[in-house]
């Protein structure tokens, strides 16, 4: 039940299956022409709604809002994690939307606020289509973390062959090498990196759990569940 306060009484309305099947962020269309919105207040909520169809995997979607609302999404945006739509369509695997954002403009070397790019994410998570897609795409592979850390250093080829052997038949390969990146490898030591994969533990962690809140057809704040009785 929730309150509902009318003009003369409290009343309790009961929540029922039906209450709860709308989104929570709205329609993009009745968005985009609502006369009573800003430019500004139609981009944001818009592009909010883009951002959780990516990470959300919802190809049909993310395709539907670049063909009919373009101009009112930032396919760049960060939330408050600096994560973009790409980053989280790496991060979960998605193929066909992180194709569909790369071919949109998205950059493919966005970083998030602890400088972990697409590609870090994509093979961080065994995430071998994706890190072929990042790679055939132009990202770049010696791109450094907040703590100054590579792609190679988050994997080894034994922990990744797929991925290895994709990162090994990369034209870039030879310039990952003379920069001393992809070389990691041959003296690579899990024992030493231990923070390197509680970093890695912690920041997938949070991103299921925004991924979660993503998946959430119902804003439980917007229906006023926080008084419930």
């Amino acid at each position: 039940f929730v309150k509902k306060e009318s003009d003369d009484d409290q009343t309790e309305v009961p929540l029922t299956i039906d209450s709860l099947m709308f989104d929570p962020l709205g329609d993009e269309k009745i968005i985009a022409s609502d006369a009573s919105l800003s430019e500004e207040e139609k981009k944001e909520n818009i592009t909010r709604i883009f951002t959780r169809a990516s990470s959300n995997g919802n190809l049909e979607k993310v395709s539907t809002m670049l063909e009919t609302v373009r101009k009112y999404i930032d396919i760049d945006a960060q939330d408050e994690e600096g994560t973009t739509p790409l980053i989280y369509a790496a991060c979960f695997g998605h193929e066909s939307v992180a194709f569909t954002l790369l071919e949109a403009g998205a950059q493919v070397d966005a970083k998030d606020t602890n400088g972990w790019t697409p590609l870090i994410w994509a093979a961080n998570n065994s995430r071998d289509a994706v890190v072929k897609l990042l790679l055939d795409h132009g990202a770049d592979a010696t791109a450094k973390t907040a703590n100054r850390r590579t792609v190679f250093d988050f994997m080894t080829p034994d922990q990744n062959p797929k991925i290895a052997e994709i990162f090994n038949h990369n034209p870039q390969r030879d310039s990952w090498s003379s920069a001393g990146s992809i070389g990691r490898w041959s003296w690579y030591d899990p024992s030493d990196n231990k923070l390197v994969e509680q970093m890695a533990e912690s920041e997938m962690k949070k991103r299921m759990l925004m991924e979660s809140a993503y998946n959430l057809e119902v804003d439980m704040a917007s229906l006023g569940l926080d008084e419930l009785e």
